[in-house]
């Protein structure tokens, strides 16, 4: 008699497996999948605080959280290669922001720019994601060090006083995600059987918090209405 096949039997798995085990289910990793609403919800919030703002990048801020929230949760709910190819490019949505809001306020780029060199981010990394496969994290990684490279000259170019506490406080959020995130990945605190709490769980939920942070911070840099950030 042959086995029954499960609800995403039909697709390529994913390449990086959790700590959680998964189920034969619509549901795979239930604590990684449904840990994903933290987003979602912080994302919600965001768009309703950038209702009125004309700075493009923070209006983006929050529609991205959500995307994070729902393609992070299809990927653990499938455990599909094609749901992870969508959590990581709405993760490099957000990184891929990160670089394009500080070449602005560097004076890099204008307004006009910034779709296309965001969009030209984000598609030129997922189709190197979909050609290797294995180099996701490293690819978002270099994101972040392109993103915290700019900070760095955008702060010394600043001509008033930034207040790094919200900054500081997601990379604070961030490292303590990364913590959870690496127990998990590699069995180091890790119950595969526990469908409630798990580290990557803790990962999605403390990493919504760093959107909020970096919403904040980024916040200080509207200028006269046209959505554009002075540091410069």
């Amino acid at each position: 008699m042959l086995a029954p096949q499960c609800p995403w039997s039909g697709f390529a798995p994913a390449t990086m497996h959790y700590c959680e085990d998964n189920l034969c289910a619509w549901i795979t990793a239930p604590a990684n999948t449904w840990s994903n609403l933290g987003f979602v919800f912080v994302g919600m919030y965001l768009c309703w605080a950038a209702r009125r703002e004309a700075n493009r990048g923070l209006r983006l801020i929050g529609p991205i959280a959500i995307a994070v929230g729902l393609t992070s949760f299809a990927y653990h709910a499938s455990f599909s290669f094609i749901g992870q190819v969508f959590d990581l490019g709405s993760m490099y949505c957000f990184s891929a922001l990160l670089i394009v809001m500080n070449l602005r306020r560097l004076g890099a780029i204008g307004d006009s720019k910034m779709v296309p060199l965001f969009l030209a981010l984000v598609l030129g990394t997922v189709a190197a994601l979909v050609a290797f496969k294995v180099i996701g994290i490293p690819l978002f990684a270099a994101h972040l060090i392109a993103a915290l490279e700019l900070e760095r000259r955008a702060h010394a170019k600043a001509t008033f006083r930034v207040s790094y506490r919200p900054f500081l406080a997601a990379l604070g959020i961030f490292a303590l995600a990364f913590g959870f995130w690496n127990l998990d990945y590699r069995r180091i605190w890790c119950d595969p059987s526990s469908h409630v709490v798990q580290g990557h769980a803790i990962w999605h939920v403390l990493n919504s918090l760093v959107f909020v942070c970096v919403y904040r911070f980024y916040a200080q840099f509207s200028s006269g209405g046209q959505g554009q950030l002075a540091t410069v």
